[in-house]
């Protein structure tokens, strides 16, 4: 699958997905189907990824995913979209998921190191903080009830990324961080 991002000089840069979602989304997509037709790729991975309150480039980012995973489904290629853990500052988010999830075939958490079963973590100052049933928002369990209760995404798009660069996290090895994302996922993706 190709990989396509919004980093320009080094980090990545929201005005350039905003370029994509409100100024070139049909010329994107029609990029998009060429080059991975020229490949012969499986699909597309959408990476852009913004640090902030972008709440508003929702609808945008959400019609952009509708065009392109139409585009892509009528050829039977995939569409998988990457999302921050947290539901704060940060785009896209899981909040915003249950508006991307009609149209993608997969979502990506990247939650990598930062998130695992016993983290004890909590928000304080997010303005979607956690009900008390679910206090811990980096833990697998909590991500997954976020997304499959409040936001009633199905647990078979949910794939949990894992760090590729570290042996083990929150004192657990690889192994049983995939056995707890076993537990608590009917989907049990990695990314």
């Amino acid at each position: 699958m190709m990989c396509f991002h919004n980093i320009r000089e080094y980090d990545f840069d929201w005005t350039l997905t905003q370029e994509v979602i409100n100024t070139y989304p049909t010329e994107t997509v029609d990029t998009i189907k060429k080059i991975i037709d020229y490949y012969g790729l499986d699909g597309v991975d959408i990476d852009f990824e913004g640090i902030g309150s972008f709440a508003s480039d929702k609808p945008a980012f959400s019609s952009f995913l509708d065009l392109l995973g139409d585009e892509l489904h009528t050829t039977g290629k995939v569409l998988s979209v990457d999302m921050f853990s947290t539901p704060c500052y940060n785009a896209p988010n899981p909040s915003w998921e249950s508006s991307m999830a009609p149209h993608v075939d997969f979502m990506n958490i990247m939650g990598y190191s930062d998130t695992y079963e016993d983290d004890n973590t909590l928000f304080s100052s997010c303005p979607q903080t956690p009900s008390e049933a679910h206090t811990y928002p980096f833990r697998y369990s909590y991500i997954e009830n976020y997304l499959t209760v409040t936001h009633a995404v199905a647990s078979s798009k949910l794939c949990y990324g894992l760090p590729s660069w570290v042996d083990n996290w929150g004192g657990q090895c690889l192994q049983e961080h995939i056995l707890d994302i076993d537990d608590i996922s009917s989907a049990g993706g990695l990314a």
